[in-house]
């Protein structure tokens, strides 16, 4: 890491459940007006997962230790993280409020097999 950067620190599980710490970099650039940024990072120990805003899919097949980037108009979302390719709900659904002019992490951390799945949330300017 370096003076000044804007990072996020998580204890968490690799793919294989071992444990592990990482430690990933935000971005700080401004944003259209009325927007909002979203990072979806899956440090879970857990298969590849969808994740939904409503009932549209929003990202597909995102697996650990991978994460996907989110540009949306500010407002309520509601958000629920499926395991790849089925129906089978593994975290939400959860309403977040989105702000407009901030980023927002929401890391999924736990693991399936231990059906301990949940959320990680940081939110900064």
């Amino acid at each position: 890491m370096t003076a000044g950067e804007n990072a996020t620190i998580v204890a968490n599980l690799t793919a294989k459940g071992a444990p592990t710490l990482n430690a990933f970099g935000n971005p700080t650039s401004s944003l259209p007006m009325g927007d909002a940024r979203v990072i979806i990072r899956h440090v879970a120990y857990a298969p590849g997962v969808d994740v939904y805003a409503g009932n549209t899919k929003v990202v597909s097949d995102l697996i650990n230790p991978l994460k996907a980037t989110l540009v949306i108009p500010a407002g309520k979302v509601s958000v629920k993280v499926d395991v790849a390719n089925t129906t089978t709900t593994v975290i939400g659904p959860a309403t977040f409020n989105f702000k407009a002019g901030t980023t927002t992490v929401i890391c999924t951390i736990g693991s399936a097999a231990g059906k301990t799945l949940t959320v990680a949330v940081q939110t900064h300017r």
